[in-house]
């Protein structure tokens, strides 16, 4: 699949002017052993590792083959990072969104999974104080309360 449909995809499903598709192409990381060859050298360093707008000495084009039929689309415009990672299972992308990383910290703005390259849509539960369900919203961050018990509802499959 050309990156070009999962990198549209993903501005898609973001909140209006969040990301564009050059700023996925000028900085968009990869990880994964399917798509290695797409990772941002770790030489990288000086000007290219603090600008969102540039973090590759070149910019992908969208023409590039993605493999995988599992990834995990991770972003935090905290430090810029941007990274589409490749997992193996739905249970190991579950794994990186109720993750330390994922949606329940603090600097992570987005976590999107993708099967067979379509969004995967999900919900996150946890258990509030008295033991009840509750779906996660960003808004609860804020509270700094122990997520206990998350979960990840697949929603439906992907299209």
């Amino acid at each position: 699949m050309k990156l070009a449909i999962v990198a549209q995809q993903i501005v898609d499903a973001l909140p209006d002017g969040m990301l564009t598709v050059q700023e996925l192409y000028a900085s968009l990381d990869f990880r994964g052993p399917s798509n290695s060859h797409l990772a941002i050298p770790d030489w990288h360093t000086g000007e290219f590792s603090t600008a969102v707008e540039m973090r590759r000495h070149k910019f992908l084009t969208g023409d590039e083959e993605l493999n995988g039929n599992f990834l995990v689309f991770h972003y935090c415009r905290h430090d810029g990072d941007m990274l589409l990672e490749e997992v193996a299972t739905l249970e190991e992308a579950a794994k990186l969104v109720l993750g330390g990383a994922g949606v329940f910290n603090v600097f992570t703005d987005v976590e999107l999974v993708f099967e067979g390259f379509k969004l995967r849509p999900y919900r996150v539960t946890y258990s509030d104080q008295k033991g009840e369900r509750v779906i996660f919203d960003r808004e609860h961050l804020t509270d700094e309360r122990h997520f206990l018990n998350r979960r990840i509802e697949w929603l439906e499959a992907a299209a």
